[in-house]
């Protein structure tokens, strides 16, 4: 723990242990502001602030995302400005593309999987590589990105920094890259050398779900090859067996050998058996790890591939395909190899991720070991990133992904710190790398600081334009004011109520800077099915009122975000644009949707042209929300009362991490509902309670689904591809306890509810016209008796009566797998016995009854009738499941077609008169249908594969027969967002977009994230030379 120092000369300290008010103390700093003004002499270059972090832990938290960059140096990190380049003379990074079109597949089609694309071309690369290079490339350094742990290239095509393999598919995109670190260049503070296994144990921790990190989602959604199906057999293990499966990626324990050099023990087995059984489990675990689309050419664990050539001549035996432990010799230092005792004999055994794109051989008589490949990752500075064939990235998406790319140094970690948890709670525990070093004096969380002193040893330190940096830890932007004022810091974002100000006083208006971002802030409710408690919630009545009673414009100025623009699309479309360069808002203009009472809106709050003003002077610019309609919304509640006709009161629990921003949201929610319900006449029928909690607890609440309706930003589920917002109401992300899913919401924000949910409930309202009084559970009914009368049949009864007095998710778990199991070895007696008690023909059974149709059904049976939400969340997918095999997905479509119509869902379709034979082709709703469904045995990884596929443009024979192309994916995206707004499952309130900043920072483009090493003051430079005026 670090000794906290009271130093009452810094600003925030002294807040944080004095008594005084905030307000009583800004009037006494503004009072004496001219006296101390520029009086004290600052030990730093220059100062700033960021959000408060408790743990330097960058595996497990986001919250050291801000200070990262400076403390960890990334693969690549943001470069100079252009008035710095011609002064520091930064080297070029270039990315050389490869020819990838003999990767054609059995059926004579281009491919973008990697391994057909190697069977094609290893010959010919092995050969001659450089023949496989076009003389086309890139430039990573036009993008303001250097090399950061990469190197520098040079002219040769050999010394590139990056090769890309275009998606043979789709040129436009990249399957696969090769990126080099400087060799050498880059150290840990404790002297290890930095190399690409060390990005790979990056990427390990995150996705090991005994971790726990906060990463996980945006490492996954990065689309490398097999980190789905990583997560997903580790997911498969704990629904199996009630427990994570401990080690993953086959990691070996480091132990010191007799030499005192820690190393990973060579004698351990991995990817063992944990518990009886598990076998098959462990084998999934293990193929997804190996199948990890990111390899090093490093051939053995602990050792470079140096260091194993040149002693070579002391190893007569060594065999280079031998992936067992063997006995090896290595020179000691100063030792001329004359003598046994100048040798340490050591075991060494492959490194299991070891390129296996890359053909090594050894050369026994030059004693060298030759990689033939070069193009590929040949040694432990170099790496081979391979992406899903379906989720191929842009070349700017790609490059400038590997600008979160960080190094971890696992043998640190584990061998001196002791595990990950403690990884970073304390100066001690944690390292750095890069052009800073950390001082020991700081201190971690509210009211804390850290100090960054310049590395004189890093190699490239002649560059590091600042000495020493102090990063001071709050979140309240007043503050931050002052403390610009008064010089403590040089940068800070400001509030509304000092622009005018700062605008006006021609001292501070050249600091002015406004900053422009994407992401979405929304109210999201939980509709998960086993968590949720307020079941008026599942009611989209409901959810569409509040929807409508809330104006947004209003949302902006409560919450502090006064220069943003107010949103009630879902999709954040920043910079998104179509393949030949139209921005995605455009396939949006014109598109319109009907609610339920027949008013018509836009699907736009603002189109592109008025959009761009955002990089003007939008404070200027009149805001409107098109979905404030109070009159609608109270339609929509007397729909509610028909549905709910006793309920009198609806309270709703708006749960916030105690920070301004969140409350304020909640007082916006409870105010403008409030107003809106008092002038359409139903005073109070809807309240809010507003509960705050801390923020770890409250992080833990939202994750366990204890809470109702939140506020959020959800920039996080953005990415490089359009269709990334929508996307996340395909699958659930629910709370399933009975197969140890206890934590949720992370993909899906609102939990259980896909748009397979809304056709679902869609389609049960059009069975309930003719009849009135059916529930799903009558529908379901003869396989519920089916079920029950056969888990009685087979002896199952008393068991099913204990677990229900112990009421155990751990019971329940473990008898519904032995029933199932029991029942699937009749399955042929339960469907005859069905035959005479459902209209179904026996193929359609047959197809019906898969394991999850029969766990479902055995999981309904053996519940506590008391687990209302369990058991209903059972009926959910039994229903869905049901109806897709009963009706199909055209019935289904044709039936709910009334709401495609509603929503003038094929508006766009319509509007072409191209060619006018699409129109009895190209069918939006039916495509919509269709995507919403799982097929029967389809799980998961295969799900997401086909929609990702659909979205990237990896059309089937049928969909192109039927008149798909890229151009119709655009406005399909837009007719989601119809959907989302119809379902009011989240409530979309404004862009993360714009604010101003006040600074007197140059040298870097941006300080989203605090990448300083060409950073500095130009009030006052630490050198001369540098530029004395930042250009805006």
């Amino acid at each position: 723990m670090w000794k906290k120092k009271f130093k009452f000369r810094n600003f925030l300290l002294f807040l944080a242990f004095n008594s005084i008010s905030l307000s009583a103390f800004l009037s006494i700093a503004c009072e004496n502001k001219e006296k101390t003004k520029n009086t004290e002499n600052y030990n730093y270059d220059f100062g700033l602030v960021a959000p408060p972090i408790n743990s330097l832990n960058y595996i497990k938290y986001e919250s050291t995302s801000k200070v990262l960059p400076s403390l960890v140096e990334p693969f690549t990190k943001t470069g100079p400005i252009e008035d710095l380049k011609s002064i520091l003379h930064p080297p070029k990074y270039i990315i050389r593309i490869a020819n990838t079109s003999a990767s054609v597949d059995e059926k004579g089609e281009k491919s973008s999987n990697f391994d057909i694309f190697y069977k094609k071309s290893k010959d010919e690369i092995s050969k001659d590589w450089t023949k496989t290079i076009s003389s086309s490339f890139y430039s990573a350094h036009d993008w303001e990105l250097l090399g950061g742990l990469g190197r520098a290239s040079q002219d040769s095509q050999e010394t590139s920094s990056f090769y890309f393999f275009p998606n043979p598919k789709n040129p436009t995109n990249v399957m696969a890259y090769t990126a080099f670190l400087g060799e050498k260049n880059n150290f840990w503070s404790n002297g290890d050398v930095i190399e690409a296994k060390d990005l790979r144990d990056y990427f390990e921790y995150i996705l090991d779900l005994n971790v726990g990190s906060q990463k996980k989602e945006k490492i996954r959604k990065l689309g490398i090859r097999s980190a789905d199906e990583f997560i997903q057999a580790q997911n498969d293990y704990v629904s199996k067996f009630s427990t994570l499966y401990k080690n993953p990626w086959g990691r070996r324990k480091y132990i010191k050998n007799e030499f005192g050099d820690y190393i990973q023990d060579p004698d351990e087995l991995v990817w063992q058996s944990q518990i009886k059984g598990d076998e098959e489990y462990v084998k999934k675990i293990k193929d997804a790890a190996l199948r990890f689309g990111f390899y090093t050419g490093q051939l053995f664990l602990d050792y470079t591939n140096e260091e194993i050539e040149n002693n070579l001549k002391y190893n007569p035996n060594f065999d280079l395909q031998n992936n067992n432990t063997q006995v090896f010799k290595i020179l000691l230092p100063n030792k001329k190899g004359e003598k046994p005792e100048d040798f340490k004999i050591v075991k060494i055994i492959k490194n299991p991720y070891l390129n296996p794109y890359q053909e090594f051989v050894h050369d026994k008589k030059e004693h060298k070991i030759i990689a033939k490949q070069k193009i590929f990752a040949n040694s432990e500075n170099s790496f081979t990133l391979i992406y899903d064939e379906n989720k191929t990235l842009r070349p700017f998406s790609v490059i400038h992904q590997t600008n979160s790319f960080f190094p971890v140094n696992r043998k640190f970690i584990e061998a001196e710190v002791g595990n990950i948890e403690k990884f970073g709670i304390s100066y001690e525990t944690f390292l750095t790398t890069g052009p800073f070093k950390l001082e020991k004096d700081l201190i971690l969380g509210p009211n804390g600081y850290l100090k960054l002193t310049k590395n004189l040893d890093y190699f490239d330190a002649s560059s590091t334009i600042p000495n020493k940096i102090k990063i001071l830890f709050s979140t309240d932007v007043n503050v931050s004011n002052i403390l610009f004022e008064d010089g403590v810091i040089s940068h800070t974002y400001t509030s509304a109520n000092k622009i005018l100000k700062y605008y006006s006083d021609p001292k501070t208006r050249e600091f002015l800077k406004k900053n422009g971002g994407y992401g979405t802030i929304a109210f999201s409710f939980n509709l998960d099915d086993e968590t949720n408690k307020n079941i008026y919630l599942k009611d989209p009545n409901l959810r569409k009122a509040i929807q409508l009673l809330l104006n947004r414009t209003e949302a902006i100025k409560y919450v502090g975000w006064d220069f943003s623009l107010p949103t009630t699309l879902w999709t954040a479309y920043g910079q998104n644009t179509s393949d030949d360069g139209k921005n995605l808002e455009t396939f949006y203009e014109g598109l319109k949707f009907k609610e339920k009472n027949n008013v018509e809106r836009e699907l736009l709050d603002i189109n592109f042209l008025k959009h761009t003003g955002k990089s003007f002077n939008l404070e200027y610019t009149y805001l409107s929300d098109n979905m404030y309609d109070p009159k609608t919304a109270g339609y929509y509640l007397k729909e509610f009362q028909k549905n709910h006709p006793d309920v009198k009161e609806v309270k709703i629990e708006y749960l916030n991490n105690s920070t301004e921003e969140q409350k304020k949201a909640g007082l916006f929610l409870q105010e403008q509902v409030r107003k809106g319900l008092k002038e359409i006449g139903m005073n109070d029928f809807i309240t809010f309670e507003l509960k705050s909690l801390p923020e770890n607890t409250y992080a833990s609440f939202v994750d366990e689904g204890k809470f109702e309706i939140i506020y959020k930003n959800y920039d996080y589920l953005g990415g490089a591809s359009p269709e990334d917002y929508i996307a996340v109401f395909f699958e659930s992300d629910e709370i399933n306890k009975m197969s140890q899913k206890n934590i949720g919401f992370k993909i899906n924000p609102v939990g259980s509810f896909t748009y397979e949910t809304y056709v679902a409930d869609l389609f049960f309202e059009k069975l309930k016209i003719n009849n009135k009084s059916i529930t799903k559970q009558k529908i379901l009914e003869p396989h519920i008796k089916a079920i029950e009368y056969f888990i009685e049949k087979n002896n199952f009864k008393n068991k099913v009566v204990e677990a229900q007095k112990q009421n155990s998710d751990s019971k329940y778990s473990s008898l519904s797998k032995d029933i199932t199991n029991n029942l699937m070895s009749k399955i042929s007696e339960i469907l005859k016995y069905l035959e005479s008690k459902d209209d179904l023909t026996s193929e359609q059974l047959e197809k019906l009854y898969t394991k999850d149709f029969l766990t479902y059904l055995v999981e309904y049976n053996i519940l506590n009738r008391a687990e209302k939400n369990k058991i209903q969340s059972k009926v959910n997918k039994l229903f869905r499941i049901y109806i897709l095999e009963k009706y199909g997905v055209k019935e289904i479509a044709n039936r709910t077609r009334d709401t495609a119509t509603r929503l003038m869902f094929e508006q766009f379709i319509e509007s072409y008169d191209d060619d006018p034979n699409l129109k009895n082709t190209l069918n939006y709703w039916d495509k919509f249908v269709e995507l919403a469904f799982k097929r029967q045995n389809e799980d998961s990884i295969s799900y997401n594969s086909r929609i990702k596929s659909f979205f990237t443009s990896n059309f089937t024979d049928k969909e192109i027969e039927d008149g798909w192309e890229t151009i119709w994916l655009y406005p399909f995206i837009g007719s989601y967002e119809k959907v989302i707004k119809d379902s009011a499952i989240v409530l979309p309130l404004m862009e993360v977009d714009t604010n101003w900043e006040i600074s007197r920072i140059t040298g870097v483009s941006s300080l989203y994230t605090y990448a300083l090493q060409y950073a500095y003051d130009y009030t006052k430079p630490p050198r001369p030379g540098l530029p004395r005026k930042r250009k805006n």
